[in-house]
C-alpha cells in the first residue's frame, strides 16, 4: 500500500479486516481498503494534525478511526468516507506527543498515552460541552495496549521490546542489542528459545489475536512469521517478505486474517494469512483451473487436482 514514500510510524487494522490505517511523518493518516483489487484504490488521506501521526486505532465497531500525534492532540475520523476527510472532532489535553490511543472495554471511553508517561481518558458519550479530560493518577492502573514510548525510527534509539500473547501463554522479547527470544510461561522449565539471531536486529514484535502467530520485524526490513502451535516455534519461522527498510510497527486484524507492517521509507505491507480465503478470492477472479502442463510447471510432481471444483479444467 503506497504512502508516497512517507515514513510510517504506526499501523492498525479495523476489526473486520476491511481497512488498514497508517500514521505518517507528513502529519497525515491514510486509510486503505484491503478488499480493493488494487492497493492504490480506496485511499483516504486524513489531514488535520500539526505533527507526525504516531498512534492509530479503530473503534470497536470499526466505523471510526482514532489518531494521536506529536502535536499533542487526538482526533476522531469517520473511517468509511472517501477522499480527503476532515476530522469529526479533536481532543486536547496532552502537553506533548501522543504515543498510543485505544478504547477501554466499556467501548465509550477513549484512552490516550503521552510520551511523558501520562494517560488521559475521555467519555465520548458525554455531551461535548461536558467532555472533560481525566488524567490518570500515577498509581492508577494503565489500560492495556497503550504504548507510552516514543516511536523509534533508528536502531540506536530503541530499547527492549516486550510483548505477551493474548492468552498469556507466551512472552516475546526483542533485545536492544538485536535478536529475539520466546518464553512459554506455562512450561515447568521456563527457558527461552532463540527466535531470531542478533544479526537480524529485531525492532518490532506482535502477536495475532488468537495467540497462534507471532510477527517479528527487523531493522533490515524482513518480516518473519512464527507459528506458536507447533512443537518448536523457533523452527517455524517463515519469511513473509523483504520490505527493504526498517520495520517500525506491526498490527494484526481482529479476526487474524491480516498482518501489516509499516516501514521507515513509506510503504505499508500487508499479508493475508487465511489460505481458504485466498482460494475463495482467487476463484472469483479465475476462469478455469490449471492445465496439466501448467500444473507440472508450477507445482511439480504432486498429483494433479482441480483447485477450484466449480471451474472447468485447463486442458
Amino acid at each position: 500500500f503506497p504512502t508516497d514514500r512517507e515514513p510510517v510510524l504506526t499501523v492498525a487494522m479495523s476489526p473486520d479486516g476491511n481497512w488498514l490505517a497508517a500514521g505518517c511523518t507528513d502529519f497525515s493518516a491514510r486509510l486503505f481498503r484491503t478488499t480493493a483489487r488494487k492497493s492504490t484504490q480506496s485511499v483516504n488521506l486524513l489531514l488535520g494534525h500539526g505533527g507526525a501521526v504516531t498512534a492509530v486505532a479503530f473503534t470497536p465497531d470499526g466505523r471510526q478511526l482514532l489518531t494521536g500525534s506529536r502535536d499533542g492532540t487526538v482526533r476522531i475520523w469517520n473511517a468509511g468516507e472517501r477522499g480527503p476527510a476532515p476530522p469529526k472532532q479533536a481532543l486536547l489535553g496532552h502537553s506533548g506527543p501522543v504515543t498510543g490511543v485505544s478504547f477501554l472495554p466499556d467501548t465509550r471511553t477513549l484512552a490516550a498515552a503521552g510520551q511523558d508517561g501520562s494517560v488521559i481518558l475521555w467519555d465520548l458519550l458525554a455531551p461535548a460541552s461536558n467532555r472533560a479530560a481525566r488524567r490518570l493518577a500515577p498509581g492508577e492502573p494503565r489500560p492495556p495496549g497503550l504504548d507510552v514510548a516514543a516511536a523509534r525510527p533508528r536502531l540506536a534509539d530503541r530499547a527492549d521490546v516486550r510483548v505477551t500473547s493474548p492468552d498469556g501463554r507466551w512472552l516475546a522479547l526483542a533485545e536492544a542489542s538485536g535478536g529475539a527470544r520466546l518464553w512459554d510461561l506455562r512450561a515447568k522449565a521456563q527457558t527461552a528459545c532463540e527466535l531470531v539471531s542478533r544479526e537480524r536486529a529485531v525492532v518490532q514484535l506482535g502477536f495475532g489475536p488468537d495467540g497462534r502467530w507471532l510477527m517479528a520485524g527487523t531493522f533490515q526490513g524482513t518480516a518473519l512469521l512464527f507459528d506458536l502451535t507447533v512443537p518448536e516455534p523457533s523452527a517455524s519461522g517463515v519469511l513473509l517478505g523483504a520490505c527493504y527498510s526498517p520495520i517500525q510497527c506491526v498490527a494484526f486484524s481482529a479476526d487474524g486474517k491480516w498482518v501489516a507492517v509499516g516501514t521507515a521509507d513509506g510503504p505499508v505491507w500487508a499479508w493475508h494469512l487465511k489460505a481458504s480465503d485466498l482460494v475463495a478470492q482467487a476463484s472469483e477472479l479465475a476462469i478455469r483451473n490449471l492445465s496439466h502442463a501448467e500444473w507440472r510447471q508450477h507445482v511439480g510432481d504432486e498429483p494433479y487436482r482441480r483447485t477450484f471444483p466449480n471451474l472447468p479444467d485447463g486442458d
